[in-house]
């Protein structure tokens, strides 16, 4: 199939993403309107918790990636790990493609503080697919608890297949990739040419990859760690979800909360506006409203808690991103030089942070 032309492309995109402001956009941004013109009283103080619990999870995340990496034995603190995600958050915060070009730049700056290419590649890799299954099981377990109680609806019979679909396609790459099955290369191949890296660098990376994951799969200490990371991350972070909207005096019940935060997080994996905007708005909204939350309350809760997720990181990811490339605390200052390895990542120099 011809590739479409750069101007095709860009114009394509343009078109979808003026049918996201138009269909997502302008409906949340009205309801916001009056939703703040309507708002009688907040909890300033639940506000500062749900921010805080955001936090927490973004630390969680890290553990995930930092346990990946072999935990007290990793070549980097899980301090690092930490500026690395809230980098990566700030950058994949900015683009469409932000699921992409986030993990992009975090292999880079862990390659830069010393990390081997292939282990920093496994780590992320793992990290990515496990929190993906650990999302999805949320999903599952807000809908069993939901469809005894309030019954079958569209929205969730859609986002139990959607979340199935995506747990079996997740088994599938990883059993590909852990037999060693050519036909996985093909994707990663052509991913690698749209970044310029070197292709057989990135074949000795998914071969490494592939053994990793049976050591992971082996190694049931690891994978408890990584999976209670993970499973750690998700539930902080819906949470965080639940205490916005209940600092606008609303209430959800833990099954709507569960099934409203699974789908929402599916919509955010929609490459077509940056960390979704729009479209994982108007999926919460509607799920939340659904469940018998007020329009009003529904859409300041979500507002706030988009804010905190999307919007607040990316001034400090964009801070702590300078740190680790200048001054005192950056990468090359810590003493993790980056000298290339025979394996496509670096050789760690002395005293990494």
């Amino acid at each position: 199939m011809p590739r479409l032309s750069r101007p095709v492309r860009i114009t394509l995109k343009l078109i979808l993403l003026a049918v996201v402001a138009i269909v997502f956009v302008r409906p949340v941004a009205n309801n916001f309107v009056k939703a703040v013109r309507d708002i009688h009283d907040v909890d300033v103080g639940l506000l500062l918790v749900a921010i805080a619990l955001q936090g927490c999870a973004l630390f969680a995340y890290s553990n995930v990636t930092y346990a990946a990496l072999g935990g007290v034995d990793a070549p980097v603190s899980i301090w690092r790990v930490l500026r690395i995600q809230l980098s990566t958050r700030a950058f994949g915060g900015i683009l469409p493609a932000g699921g992409a070009a986030g993990p992009a730049l975090g292999y880079r700056l862990l390659t830069r503080s010393g990390v081997p290419g292939r282990q920093a590649g496994f780590a992320l890799g793992a990290a990515a697919m496990v929190s993906t299954v650990a999302l999805n099981l949320i999903l599952w377990i807000g809908l069993v608890i939901s469809i005894p109680i309030r019954g079958v609806h569209g929205l969730s019979i859609i986002a139990a297949l959607v979340g199935l679909l995506t747990i079996l396609i997740v088994v599938a790459i990883t059993k590909a990739l852990i037999r060693g099955d050519h036909r996985i290369e093909r994707p990663v191949l052509w991913f690698a040419r749209l970044l310029r890296r070197n292709t057989d660098t990135a074949t000795a990376v998914l071969a490494d990859l592939g053994a990793r994951l049976r050591e992971l799969t082996r190694n049931r200490s690891l994978l408890r760690r990584v999976a209670g990371w993970a499973l750690a991350n998700w539930a902080i972070d819906a949470l965080s979800l639940w205490v916005f909207v209940r600092a606008f005096d609303g209430t959800v019940r833990i099954d709507a909360l569960l099934v409203s935060y699974g789908i929402g997080n599916i919509l955010a994996a929609i490459p077509i506006s940056p960390s979704g905007i729009g479209i994982v708005e108007y999926g919460y909204i509607t799920t939340l409203h659904g469940f018998g939350l007020a329009t009003s309350i529904a859409t300041l809760g979500v507002t706030a808690y988009r804010f905190g997720h999307v919007l607040l990181p990316l001034p400090i990811g964009g801070l702590v991103y300078l740190s680790l490339r200048f001054g005192r605390w950056s990468i090359d200052r810590s003493g993790s030089q980056a000298t290339p390895s025979n394996d496509g990542g670096v050789v760690q120099g002395a005293g990494a942070e």
